[in-house]
């Protein structure tokens, strides 16, 4: 059956305004892209910057639709598209300048090389948590260049497994991005892997691949004192995380920080800083973006990636705000919120 003329869809009508649901056409997909019916959308930080900051108002197109992390099903392809046929489950990155492809909506046009197919083991609402913070995860690490410490990646030949035995350090571990830094880093082959997390989540963080869970509430230098890394993901970013990153990154060593630097810091002789920009949809990201999306299946089917720990918000699309307003508050810890759109009232 094809899908209908008009949709209901969650949008932000101009820069600093509040959401509204309208109804939108839905768009066909064009060559290269598809066409999907969102089953689960996820909630990231950054969806509340764009709606409140001066960032939205410099990269949106209003009314806009917005949203990154979409799971669903393909009603239509684009020509050229042989890699997914309609009826497939895939996980897709929605691209927030364009509303067409923004994931806040009941259907949402993406493209192709940044969708995967979703194995059967793995529900909609799980894949819904991957897109962005998998993409910001695997830019950090294996982006060239600025935006990432250029390392090899295990999609290249020899690459699973390269660095083992090589420390790394990752902070910010329970959170959506750290969970999928540790994986990454785990098929990378970092020993040991530390981080920092609250102590209730040192379990699962475990399970992941974690060796070492730090307390997040004590000094990364005294709780490391002696040890250096030629490696450290600073997920967390905070001005006290990026001030010990920086105290403990070796000489010659790459840090990798989420958030442009807080002050000015002094790093050893020949080591670096780099901050990735978390959107396949970057032209200098687009083969790590493409690379990633096309491992996924595999990845997911034999465990090796697993999503988030996810919890589901009432409300389909009207749930967002509320959900943003937590994210805003910092009160969501280990897991990813996600909504159902066909639950929209």
């Amino acid at each position: 059956m094809p899908p209908p003329q008009y949709q209901k869809a969650l949008v932000l009508p101009a820069a600093f305004s509040d959401f509204t649901i309208e109804y939108a056409s839905i768009p066909t997909p064009k060559a290269g892209q598809i066409l999907v019916k969102n089953v689960a959308i996820a909630l990231n930080p950054v969806d509340r910057h764009l709606q409140t900051s001066a960032l939205g108002e410099q990269f949106l197109t209003f009314p806009a639709i917005m949203g990154l992390d979409l799971a669903g099903v393909v009603v239509r392809v684009g020509e050229g598209v042989d890699t997914v046929k309609e009826g497939d489950r895939v996980v897709a990155a929605g691209y927030w300048k364009e509303k067409d492809c923004g994931a806040f909506q009941e259907y949402t046009i993406a493209t192709v090389r940044y969708a995967s197919k979703i194995p059967a083991n793995i529900s909609f609402e799980e894949a819904a948590s991957l897109p962005l913070t998998i993409i910001s995860a695997a830019t950090g690490l294996y982006q060239e260049g600025t935006l990432g410490a250029g390392l090899r990646a295990p999609w290249d030949d020899g690459g699973r497994g390269y660095y083992e035995g090589i420390p790394i350090l990752i902070t910010g571990g329970s959170s959506s991005l750290g969970n999928y830094a540790i994986q990454l880093a785990k098929l990378s082959g970092f020993s040991p892997i530390y981080t920092t997390a609250s102590p209730k989540h040192t379990g699962y963080l475990q399970s992941l691949g974690a060796t070492y869970i730090i307390d997040r509430s004590q000094s990364l230098t005294f709780a490391l004192e002696g040890k250096q890394f030629s490696i450290i993901i600073d997920v967390a970013s905070t001005l006290a995380t990026q001030r010990a990153s920086a105290a403990l990154l070796a000489a010659g060593g790459t840090l990798v920080h989420m958030r442009a630097a807080l002050e000015d810091f002094k790093l050893k002789a020949g080591a670096s800083a780099k901050m990735p920009f978390g959107d396949p949809y970057h032209p200098d990201n687009d083969t790590v973006g493409a690379r990633l999306y096309g491992s996924l299946e595999k990845w997911m089917q034999a465990g090796d990636i697993r999503p988030n720990r996810i919890e589901v918000l009432p409300g389909g699309l009207r749930g967002i705000t509320r959900g943003l307003d937590r994210l805003e508050a910092g009160t969501v810890s280990g897991v990813k919120l996600v909504v159902r759109p066909g639950e929209t009232a």
